[in-house]
């Protein structure tokens, strides 16, 4: 696995800084100037909060194996912020009920903890499988080396639509629909602010929560690289 080049921290910075302006001009759009600024320094915060933590990691990768795959894992959390600076928008919305924005919230947070839980599980399930991981990667003792794409290959990880209590079909289609709804849901906030809350947020939720589903495997995947570093006495270096 080769280091990550630079391009991708000024590609999280990109999509980090569009987020935030774009989430906050949405909210100028829905609940006027007041929400708009609001909505741009606090989002601000929360957007240099997570580039500094992903550059951080990354200076710390040099050849280590353990901060690549944590840094793939805290690249993830720019796309969560770039679904959330759409969703969130939603909560300025004068016309609608504050109860329809709280359950709105609440499912994205309990999307979210849950895809983060699948991806954990869906680890431990792989890492099962696996027969003997460190030969899997052609690990090489006196170089310190192991080919951790071929251990990623042979796990055959794929991230999906996961809603609780609904089959993978079912998630994958209530997706689909939900992505359809989310274009019209914000042209409808002044006849049904309530429809509109959910046809624009749901959606927005549910791909958020995937992002969150790959960060939790990647973590899982750091966290294993770091039990058996700690078990050969070694640490990983990248081929």
């Amino acid at each position: 696995m080769e280091k990550p080049t630079p391009r991708i921290l000024f590609i999280s910075l990109f999509l980090l800084s569009v987020s935030t302006a774009g989430g906050a001009l949405i909210a100028r759009k829905l609940g006027g100037s007041s929400a708009g600024y609001q909505s741009f320094f606090a989002g601000s915060s929360v957007a240099a909060a997570i580039f500094i933590t992903q550059l951080a990691i990354y200076l710390s990768i040099r050849e280590r194996l353990f901060f690549t795959i944590v840094f793939l894992a805290a690249f993830c959390m720019t796309f969560v912020w770039f679904m959330f600076c759409l969703f969130a928008p939603i909560l300025w919305i004068e016309p609608m009920p504050r109860y329809a924005k709280l359950i709105a919230v609440l499912v994205f947070f309990a999307l979210c903890v849950s895809n983060f839980l699948k991806g954990l599980r869906d680890f431990s399930r792989n890492w099962a499988a696996l027969r003997d991981p460190l030969a899997t990667g052609k690990f090489n003792r006196t170089k310190g080396t192991i080919t951790w794409e071929k251990v990623q290959r042979a796990m055959r990880h794929q991230v999906d639509f996961y809603i609780p209590g609904l089959s993978m079909g079912v998630s994958m289609a209530v997706g689909v629909v939900g992505v359809i709804f989310m274009l019209i849901g914000l042209s409808l906030r002044a006849a049904f602010p309530v429809f509109s809350a959910f046809a624009w947020g749901i959606p927005c939720a549910m791909i958020s929560s995937m992002f969150f589903q790959l960060m939790s495997y990647r973590l899982a995947e750091a966290k294993k690289i770091r039990d058996i570093q700690a078990d050969l006495g070694i640490d990983f270096k990248m081929t």
